[in-house]
């Protein structure tokens, strides 16, 4: 509620998981979208998404990137609030964000205790044109090194300068698969 009192979107959009039917958090979640659309809904427009898995940070952050998308598309600002839901669920949000950081406005996370929002950095993963395209083509599993270099145009010292870069920052593994770091950073 913090977020909506400050940041006043004319739309509201609610990403949330799947609960088990007729669980305690099912309940809770319908009883937290009532009170929204009796609250806020008369002058907001409010849109629930679900996503089928909150502990799948990939998925999670791949669906909220395409809603950026849409909502930067459509020309409307896009404030990206990581306070409800579950924690990984809050980090897929957020690094739909490092994808799509020159879309948003602001980042924000209410503080349980005063209700107060927070600024928290809009940041990139920080990959060079270069090293985007050695994780797109690490992620179709190209036969050998001497192909993948031909194919960038780079030389094969230099491709195993850039993939030493990779690893060491989280984005491959040590047999060159993309983590779900660098799955998240091609997005």
């Amino acid at each position: 509620m913090a977020a909506i009192k400050e940041l006043n979107p004319s739309r509201l959009i609610l990403v949330k998981h799947e609960s088990k039917k007729g669980s305690e958090p099912e309940k809770e979640q319908k009883e937290n979208e009532e009170l929204l659309r009796k609250t806020v809904g008369v002058v907001t427009e409010i849109e629930v998404v679900t996503v089928p898995d909150p502990y799948d940070v990939f998925e999670v952050a791949k669906a909220t990137v395409k809603l950026i998308e849409k909502e930067h598309g459509k020309g409307h600002s896009v404030y990206l609030n990581i306070t409800g839901g579950r924690r990984t669920q809050g980090l897929g949000v957020l690094f739909a964000g490092y994808a799509r950081r020159d879309m948003l406005r602001r980042i924000v996370y209410a503080t349980e205790e005063e209700n107060k929002l927070i600024d928290l950095p809009v940041l990139s993963f920080g990959i060079t044109k270069t090293k985007r395209a050695l994780l797109e083509e690490l992620a179709r599993e190209p036969e050998n090194m001497s192909e993948l270099a031909k194919k960038l145009g780079k030389t094969r010292g230099m491709i195993y300068q850039h993939l030493n870069d990779l690893k060491s920052r989280g984005f491959i593994d040590e047999s060159y698969k993309l983590t779900v770091a660098g799955r998240l950073a091609l997005l």
